[in-house]
C-alpha cells in the first residue's frame, strides 16, 4: 500500500466500537462506506483520509486493518 491508494477498512465493527473515535468522525467514515485515501505513512501506520462536502477526517490504521480497493 502506498500514498494515494484508495483503501477500505476490513472490520467496520472495530471502528464503530472504537472508544477514542469521536461520533462525528464515525459518521463521516460511515458516509464514505468505510473507504478512504492513504494520505501519509509513518512507522507502519497508514493515515487514511475520509471526507464529505465540509469536513476531512484522518484516522491511522495498521496494514492488517485496511485493504486496497
Amino acid at each position: 500500500m502506498k500514498i494515494n491508494d484508495e483503501v477500505k477498512i476490513k472490520d467496520n465493527n472495530k471502528v464503530k466500537n472504537d472508544p477514542h473515535l469521536e461520533d462525528r468522525a464515525l459518521i463521516i467514515i460511515a458516509e464514505n462506506n468505510y473507504k478512504g485515501v492513504i494520505t501519509k505513512i509513518v512507522d507502519g501506520i497508514h493515515f487514511v483520509g475520509f471526507k464529505n462536502d465540509l469536513v476531512w477526517v484522518t484516522q491511522g490504521f495498521k496494514t492488517n486493518e485496511i485493504e486496497v480497493v
